[in-house]
């Protein structure tokens, strides 16, 4: 049996987050970490170990593009992939 990808979601909407995690069980995706904030994605990042995370560039505080430029300095996470999931051209 082959285990479901880990993915972490970093967005502060809990609408969004909310989505996300439905789309993602209803296609089979089941391991699963939310965080609301860009702090706390920054640590769920280095204890979960993510395949994949999907990250707002709107956060509270630490930004989106802080949390990438943060999570991407360490040369042993550059080949997870980050997808920016955002309203910002709104």
């Amino acid at each position: 049996m082959v285990k479901s990808p880990k993915i972490l979601i970093i967005e502060d909407s809990a609408f969004e987050r909310n989505l996300m995690i439905k789309l993602l069980n209803d296609a089979g995706y089941n391991r699963i970490t939310q965080v609301a904030y860009g702090e706390e994605g920054i640590e769920k990042f280095k204890s979960e170990k993510p395949d994949l995370v999907l990250l707002d560039l709107l956060l509270p505080n630490i930004d989106g593009f802080e949390v990438l430029s943060k999570i991407k300095s360490d040369p042993k996470n550059s080949s997870i992939p980050v997808i920016i999931v955002s309203n910002l051209g709104q």
